[in-house]
């Protein structure tokens, strides 16, 4: 499928749920129902493919999306220039629009004057301290760019490199889970530097790994790193092994293997050249490989996530068409009968979905309980990660690299700096160096938690849940049958995992029940605030340690290597034991604050998956009570005729078919 049959495909959903939102809303008169319709036809309308690229700073991710494009639109520069994200839809006239982090939209700007004041200079480049980002208050920018890809319910994601600033980094972060397709470019020439590799295991790794795909630029630049060409064959083959062993084991999907579908060794800049050029070069623009990665990437995308939303928007449809048709009838059937025996038949079932009810607030307890037993094992496995953790340390931070700080000509250095009263060029040396590494240590450690310990717990969980909601299933399933028995509704009873389905609100397919949990473990800011502390102790005691000795050293003029590098030794490993003290001591306080955050994390996930469930069976509960109550009414009416109430019921009934069967017979054309 392509992106225009996708894009015809959304719009013929669309359609038919505004035309069954009209039948439903005004002709059988369910207002809630239809409106509930409607909105779900505009969000198919709206609803857009997103396409996150995530990268290094100078990977070439601004390239690649140019050579997506078309055409030389995004900031490209030897230095670091993308400042903040910028998400590209489709527009008629080329134009940039800022929002704020409080989501304030600014004024419109022009591409010119979007690049010339949202593109990182020198001086941001260098100062990468989150005081001096120019951009903390923006969120994103949206860029209206008549681009033919992005016509067709497409939208591309550029984003600040990853590691250059952390604020920046964040702000990256944030919109991955918003990504239908997260596009990780990579440098063959400096292939999966510890960063990258920390970013793959640390962030996307906890996320599943299912929507990622792998680019790695610059392949053709392997030819122009050898001296003679035999060797390019040689770098190629080593490179390969690299990609295989690094790689291969995150392109596991549903235990296969996926790696021909997600890595692609491309040349971004090649395919923009010859897309810029007139006619295009298609023999270059093949070369590049990018129209092999853009086809798997369109596959993935409509046929992989628009079938699943399909799928969704499907079983919204037999889930309204069942619930209506059930409204049809049970009028239907009590059309011919007398005010006093539809009230009888109203009393009669008052019982029965009362019994519905009952069974609605005993899944709604059983959900609380499970949160709450789950919220008991996370936190218990936090703190035993943390305890772990601790004993770890020692051994963990002996592995630091402290060189950059300690070496003895550092030393020296930071010894004529606070002498000379001058600006502190060592502390700044201080947490360049110790800043990354201890972020690196915190993150690792628990990403590690999070990927494996909460998807365990969790597992364990719904394998109960699951099990409890189709024995609630069941029984529900029994009082229904009763129900449309006493009414006298004939049809087969729906298959029990098919009612759970509905309830959780899924389209087809096995048990769907999920928790959000992405915030669990998502401890970036904590880890900010606790190494900042860290480094603050370090340095005073690093300008202790050289009032103590250093000037001492100035004054005698005895500047001899062995007690310059007997004192190297002795401050690396005051400040190993400074950092593993600190580190201590923000465990403490974070084993506190994120054991509260946990609690509140499973306690809005279950909270979430509670209101769906009693939400849904509500609305089948309120079915039958409308339409027993609208029967009731219209039998009150001087003017009520039961024919010409059963051929107004039996046309609603043959309309939704129609809309149902239109909706299926343009599906198979698309």
């Amino acid at each position: 499928m392509s992106y225009e049959q996708a894009e015809k495909q959304a719009k013929l959903l669309a359609d038919g749920l505004d035309e069954m939102s009209h039948v439903v809303g005004v002709q059988l008169g369910l207002a809630t129902e239809g409106q509930k319709l409607a909105s779900r036809a505009q969000q198919v309308r709206e609803d857009r493919f997103r396409v996150l690229v995530v990268g290094e700073f100078k990977r070439g991710k601004s390239t690649l999306l140019n050579s997506l494009l078309g055409d030389d639109i995004l900031p490209r520069k030897v230095a670091e220039c993308t400042a903040v994200v910028t998400v590209i839809q489709y527009g008629d006239v080329p134009q940039v629009q800022v929002i704020s982090t409080d989501g304030i939209r600014g004024p419109v700007l022009t591409v010119a004057d979007f690049k010339k004041n949202y593109e990182l200079t020198l001086e941001d480049s260098e100062d990468r301290s989150a005081a001096m980002d120019r951009f903390s208050r923006v969120d994103h920018a949206v860029l209206s760019y008549p681009v033919e890809l992005c016509r067709h319910r497409i939208e591309l994601v550029d984003s600040p490199g990853l590691g250059a600033h952390t604020t920046r980094t964040q702000r990256t972060q944030k919109f991955l889970p918003q990504a239908d397709a997260i596009v990780f470019v990579l440098y063959a020439p400096q292939f999966l530097k510890e960063d990258e590799s920390h970013f793959l295991e640390t962030v996307l790794l906890p996320m599943g790994l299912r929507n990622v795909f792998f680019v790695i630029n610059g392949w053709n630049l392997i030819d122009e790193s050898v001296v003679r060409p035999e060797d390019a064959d040689r770098e190629r083959a080593e490179l390969e092994g690299h990609i295989k062993q690094r790689l291969s084991s995150f392109c596991l999907i549903n235990g296969k293997d996926r790696s021909a579908e997600r890595i692609f060794r491309i040349n971004a800049l090649g395919a923009l050249k010859a897309r810029m050029r007139k006619p295009v070069g298609a023999a270059m623009l093949e070369e590049s490989n990018v129209p092999a990665f853009e086809a798997s990437l369109q596959k993935f995308l409509v046929e992989d996530r628009g079938k699943a939303r399909t799928d969704i928007i499907l079983g919204a449809i037999k889930t309204t068409t069942d619930e209506v048709n059930r409204f049809i009838a049970t009028q239907l059937s009590l059309a011919g009968k007398s005010i006093a025996e539809v009230e009888g038949e109203i009393r009669a079932l008052k019982p029965k979905l009362e019994r519905l009810r009952s069974i609605r607030q005993h899944i709604v307890g059983f959900l609380q309980s499970q949160g709450a037993i789950l919220q008991d094992r996370l936190v218990i496995s936090f703190h035993n990660h943390i305890k772990k953790l601790e004993a770890a340390l020692p051994a963990e931070v002996a592995k630091f690299d402290l060189k950059p700080i300690t070496g003895r000509w550092m030393v020296w250095a930071a010894i004529t700096d606070w002498a000379r009263a001058e600006e502190n060029k060592f502390t700044k040396q201080a947490e360049a160096c110790l800043k990354p590494q201890m972020q690196r240590l915190l993150e690792r450690q628990f990403a590690a938690w999070q990927h494996s310990v909460i998807k365990n717990e969790m597992a364990a969980v719904m394998i109960d849940v699951e099990k409890h909601l189709l024995e609630e299933a069941a029984e529900y399933q029994r009082v229904m049958g009763e129900i449309e028995a006493r009414i006298g509704i004939q049809g087969s009873p729906m298959q029990i995992k098919e009612l759970v389905e509905r309830w959780l609100g899924a389209g087809t397919g096995g048990f769907t029940g999920h928790v959000d949990l992405q915030g669990v473990g998502a401890m970036g800011e904590f880890f900010g605030w606790m190494i900042g502390g860290i480094l603050i102790e370090v340095a005073a005691h690093t300008v202790m340690h050289i009032a103590t000795g250093g000037l001492t050293l100035i004054i005698t003029g005895v500047l001899s290597i062995f007690r310059l590098g007997w004192r190297e030794y002795n401050l690396q490993s005051q400040i190993q034991e400074k950092i593993v003290a600190g580190i201590k001591t923000g465990l403490n306080d974070m084993s506190l604050t994120q054991a509260a955050e946990i609690r509140g994390q499973i306690r809005g996930g279950f909270g979430g998956l509670e209101k769906k469930i009693a939400g849904n069976i509500d609305e089948e509960i309120a079915i039958i009570d409308a339409s027993l109550q609208s029967i009731l009414d219209r039998k009150k009416e001087k003017e009520y005729s039961a024919d010409n109430e059963k051929t107004r019921l039996e046309s609603a009934r043959k309309a939704i078919a129609g809309i149902v069967s239109k909706i299926h017979a343009a599906l198979l054309t698309v």
